[in-house]
């Protein structure tokens, strides 16, 4: 079985033309004969009346229940059989994804993602037990009684097939260096381990999959908001001295529509400035890709530009609008498009990103599986220690001139790296920042930032220094 997202434009061209009354974005299920699912596909097309309104909400739902019922096929059941089997079959398929199993054939995933199959689990049952599918949602649940000022009713119903979260850091992966390096230059660039060109590599799109990797790992940006930046929002360069440069991210395609700044490192800059000048325009330049109700854009400039015939600020543009955007010379007016010069869908990244972490294995069959959650996490874990080393060695020449306390220096100067890396990531809370805390070698940042301070004093090269201890 395999899940499909429905494109009316497909439709359009088929002859005679099949009313389908389905929106776009929404999945179905094929069997390995091409043939629909309809135990999947009825519930799918419910999930709107059922208050599921988001086209990634459909996808993380037919993905979960997907799973589920592969599950049940390798032991032989189904989504609808005797309630007693299927709540031994949930048992099973809780250690099996929270645990692991023997075959390795489910990934194992954190309590947040298990909760979210759950979520997924109970929609299905619930529409299953509306039509008369089963008799009741083959879970164990556990009445909490509540006092009337808390909730609307005075019991809580707990699914006791949920898991308990647990500490943020449970869930909270990155990677570190070498193996960041690895996964950009090796696995989505294509390279060999020691940077040379490798051959037999057969991927697509390297150049642009790198400067993907480069941008996110350097800038903190969500799936969501790199997917959906503009080829003309990216900044231009800047001077040699100048290691970072601001990056805003606009509110419409932000998280929480909250609109922020944050940066990209000089190195990434010039990875993107790469792909937006030698491949891109190999895939753009006279494409034929039109979307329904295009936006033909003309006099495209940095803030925003001429959008059928009137002038518009990209920042005023939603995600849907930015995604019907027709560049002058062609294709999709998004920085990372596919081959035809359409824009990637954010779900497809998930394959380039498998990909390449198969790519890896082949070097080092340790390496792990990395979604690009894992290279914001990466971002923020590197800046911190980036962040603490500049704010001990400016606190400590600060102290030193002063003979006040390092630490009270650094707080009178409001440096706090925290609140910076909290403002690059968009959190709303500092608590939410607070947990990259636990991730940072303290040992390390220490060293480093004396290595700096003997540096600016006697005038030693730092390399130099790291290399004679």
């Amino acid at each position: 079985m395999q899940t499909y997202v429905y494109n009316r434009s497909h439709v359009r061209g088929l002859t005679p033309n099949p009313p389908v009354p389905i929106p776009d974005g929404l999945p179905f299920v094929l069997d390995d004969e091409m043939r629909p699912v309809e135990d999947l596909n009825a519930w799918l097309r419910s999930l709107r009346g059922r208050g599921c309104h988001s086209p990634r909400t459909w996808t993380g739902y037919a993905d979960d229940v997907l799973a589920w019922a592969r599950f049940l096929q390798s032991r032989d059941r189904w989504l609808f059989d005797d309630l007693d089997s299927l709540k031994d079959a949930v048992s099973d398929y809780r250690e099996v994804r929270l645990q692991g199993d023997a075959d390795e054939v489910f990934q194992v995933v954190g309590a947040s993602a298990w909760n979210r199959a759950v979520s997924a689990m109970e929609n299905f049952y619930g529409w299953a037990v509306e039509v008369g599918k089963i008799s009741a949602p083959p879970f164990n649940y556990k009445v909490l009684r509540l006092p009337r000022y808390q909730r609307s009713s005075d019991t809580l119903k707990l699914n006791l097939a949920r898991a308990k979260p647990g500490s943020p850091l449970a869930t909270l992966r990155h990677l570190d260096g070498d193996y960041a390096d690895m996964f950009i230059a090796v696995g989505l660039g294509g390279a060999t381990p020691t940077g040379q060109p490798d051959d037999d590599f057969r991927g697509r799109l390297a150049t642009r999959n790198r400067a993907m990797g480069e941008l996110v790992r350097r800038s903190g940006l969500r799936r969501q908001e790199f997917s959906n930046l503009l080829v003309w929002e990216v900044p231009q360069p800047a001077g040699p001295f100048q290691d970072h440069i601001s990056l805003p991210v606009p509110q419409k395609i932000a998280k929480g529509a909250r609109a922020r700044t944050t940066w990209i490192t000089s190195t990434a800059l010039e990875a993107v400035t790469d792909y937006v000048s030698l491949e891109r325009p190999l895939h753009t330049d006279g494409s034929s890709w039109m979307p329904q109700r295009p936006l033909m854009v003309t006099d495209a400039t940095r803030d925003g530009g001429t959008i059928n015939g009137r002038w518009v600020r990209w920042s005023h543009l939603t995600i849907p609008q930015r995604r019907r955007l027709v560049a002058p010379d062609g294709g999709s007016g998004l920085l990372f498009v596919r081959s035809t010069g359409a824009p990637v869908s954010e779900s497809n990244w998930r394959y380039t990103f498998n990909t390449a972490a198969d790519r890896c294995r082949q070097f080092d069959t340790d390496f792990p599986t990395v979604t690009p959650h894992m290279l914001r996490h990466t971002f923020a874990v590197e800046t911190l220690n980036e962040l603490t080393r500049g704010a001990l060695a400016r606190a400590e020449r600060l102290a030193e001139l002063s003979g006040a306390d390092p630490l009270l220096i650094a707080i009178l100067r409001r440096k706090d790296p925290l609140l910076i890396l909290r403002d690059l990531l968009g959190h709303r809370s500092l608590q939410t920042t607070e947990v990259y805390l636990a991730l940072q070698d303290p040992a390390r940042i220490l060293t480093d930032a004396e290595i700096e301070r003997l540096a600016e004093e006697e005038d030693f090269d730092a390399a130099d220094l790291a290399g004679a201890s």
